[in-house]
Parts: C-alpha cells; sequence; structure tokens
C-alpha cells in the first residue's frame, strides 16, 4: 500500500504480514531507479518484469470495472425495489378507490337517507 504525503520526505515502510512495521528506508536518499531497484531486491522484494506489470496493472483496471459494474447494478436493483413499491403502494390505493361502492341511499333535500330504488 502507498500513502503519499505532500511536503514530507519519501520514506518507505516495510512491514510484515500482519501489518507490524520492520523496517523505514529513507528513499530521498536514494539518486536513481536503478538503487532503487537494488534496494528492494536487497530488502527480499522480487523485481516485476514488465509484461508482469502491464498484466498487473490490466488486471486492477479489469478488478475496478468489475466493481464499478456491481456497484451500477446494485444501485439499479434498488431504484427498481424502490419503484416497484411505489407501484405496489399506488396500486394498493388505486385498489382502495375501486373498493369504494356507491351507496344504496341517498340524501334528500331535508338530509335524511332515502333507499335507492332499483329501476326496472
Amino acid at each position: 500500500e502507498v500513502e503519499y504525503v505532500r511536503g514530507n520526505p519519501a520514506v518507505l515502510t516495510i512491514s510484515d504480514d500482519d501489518g507490524n512495521e520492520i523496517e523505514e528506508v529513507q528513499l530521498f536518499d536514494i539518486a536513481t531507479n536503478e538503487e532503487i531497484h537494488e534496494m528492494m531486491i536487497n530488502k527480499g522484494f522480487e523485481r516485476k518484469s514488465d509484461v508482469e506489470i502491464v498484466e498487473m496493472k490490466a488486471k486492477k483496471q479489469k478488478e475496478a470495472e468489475e466493481e464499478q459494474t456491481r456497484l451500477a447494478m446494485e444501485r439499479e436493483e434498488r431504484r427498481e425495489a424502490r419503484s416497484r413499491k411505489l407501484q405496489e403502494k399506488n396500486g394498493e390505493k388505486d385498489n382502495d378507490k375501486r373498493e369504494i361502492k356507491e351507496p344504496d341511499y341517498y340524501i334528500d333535500e331535508n338530509g335524511e337517507n332515502v333507499p335507492k330504488h332499483d329501476e326496472m
């Protein structure tokens, strides 16, 4: 993992697999890339070939794109679920409206309920 801190001297912190700091190397004392590569090999790191580096970058790019696709799909699924929920809720309102039936009476001019008669 690389952490860039502007304004601070370049330092390589080497940690073990458990995250315990083993060593700090002052990189600003190293003048050339070849010296850095030599130091890294001396510390037990393996230098990757240009082909391996290109493959690693391509793999990371593919993983990042897959993650973006996965996140986009999750967002779309959540949007669709919200939409379905709203449609169901609106459907319930529509059903409620359909369940309302006309009364079997009307109110006359005196404010009294008068039964409706079926017209034949």
